[in-house]
């Protein structure tokens, strides 16, 4: 029979090829292997390229050159010193309710005032917050932190900034060496430290940076350094690109100028944090529709921290009352600081001099 014929026939007659793996070769020759005589179902004279293409023998992949492996591994089964007696009683968790009344540690966060629902809502703190041995892993954090915050303040000091306790204690020791280093005092770490619970997460070396870039920005000195930091701790740990785009509306956009942006910051610093569109939006109407001077808004910077909106409903109320006289040269002044601080009751008996209800029906028909 000639070759072609043979290929055409071990197609078509139900053989099928296995490749042999190593643990499982059969110790027989090719001479005892009896194969059941063929015979040719198809015309040979039809046979196809495809055909001879399919009959060649398969070539090794790579899966045919892996070795099976030993499900267990002698590594797995090695002594070791190290203790393990705490993985088997800890499983995969969602929450901390399966562990609170097992847990001693647990039970000592909520008796500080712990929030551990706050905690839980970032699945990584779980499985480090279990391991966690009340004497061994976090009296000497409580003991270091008591010593700048209230111990009525731990327990939301903790809930905001659970990753305190993965921090080596040594750099945190550095980090407060640093402050007093710059000529902060005793008070002022206090209320950095209570008032920005994620200050201490940073190193001294961005903590210098970030101090240095204000100090840069704003032409301030030393003193009106520690001022702006005390004031408003947040501010330095928060987003660099975020206050330098608000740095840039504020000078190149609204047009203030170096001298009143160094007294803007100084007096009402979350200027720098707020949204950007939201202080253009409160500008553009202080100043475009209320005639309000650059002058006259950098003397009360935190009116541009306030919502537009409301500042344009008490102004447009004013104006049907025809109370709307912001020139404190002339009767019947309105303070623009006053005119978005009040509350509405205040606004309306100290500003407006109407009743609760006319403004809220005013606030209605509009």
């Amino acid at each position: 029979m000639s070759f072609m014929c043979e290929v055409r026939l071990l197609l078509l007659g139900g053989l099928r090829i296995h490749r042999r793996l190593p643990h499982a070769t059969p110790h027989f020759s090719t001479a005892q292997l009896q194969l059941p005589k063929l015979t040719p179902v198809v015309n040979p004279d039809k046979i196809t390229q495809m055909d001879i293409a399919l009959a060649q023998p398969v070539r090794s992949s790579k899966l045919d050159e892996l070795e099976l492996e030993d499900p267990t591994p002698e590594s797995l089964l090695a002594p070791t010193d190290e203790d393990l007696s705490y993985y088997g009683s800890i499983q995969p968790t969602f929450n901390f309710a399966k562990y609170v009344n097992q847990s001693e540690t647990l039970q000592n966060f909520i008796k500080l005032g712990v929030n551990l629902h706050k905690i839980e809502k970032n699945p990584k703190n779980i499985e480090p917050f279990l391991h966690l041995d009340f004497e061994r892993d976090v009296k000497k954090y409580i003991t270091f932190l008591s010593d700048y915050i209230q111990s009525d303040c731990l327990g939301e000091f903790i809930s905001k900034n659970p990753q305190i306790f993965f921090q080596d204690m040594d750099n945190l020791q550095t980090r407060i060496n640093y402050l007093e280093s710059k000529k902060f005092t005793i008070d002022m770490i206090k209320r950095i430290v209570s008032k920005n619970p994620f200050w201490l997460m940073f190193s001294t070396v961005q903590i210098d940076r970030r101090l240095g870039m204000f100090q840069n920005e704003f032409s301030l000195t030393g003193d009106e350094v520690r001022l702006l930091v005390t004031k408003q701790p947040r501010l330095i740990t928060f987003s660099m690109h975020h206050i330098k785009v608000n740095t840039f509306s504020l000078r190149e956009e609204m047009g203030f100028d170096v001298e009143e942006l160094k007294k803007m910051i100084l007096d009402s610093p979350r200027i720098l944090s707020r949204n950007n569109l939201s202080i253009i939006k409160t500008f553009n109407y202080i100043h475009s529709v209320m005639k309000m001077s650059h002058a006259t808004i950098a003397s009360m910077p935190c009116v541009l921290t306030q919502k537009v909106t409301k500042v344009k409903e008490r102004h447009s109320f004013l104006e049907k009352l025809g109370r709307a006289q912001y020139d404190c040269k002339k009767p019947n002044y309105v303070n623009l600081m006053c005119l978005v601080s009040f509350s509405d009751a205040n606004f309306c008996h100290e500003i407006a001099k109407c009743t609760l209800s006319e403004y809220d029906l005013y606030l209605k028909s509009i």
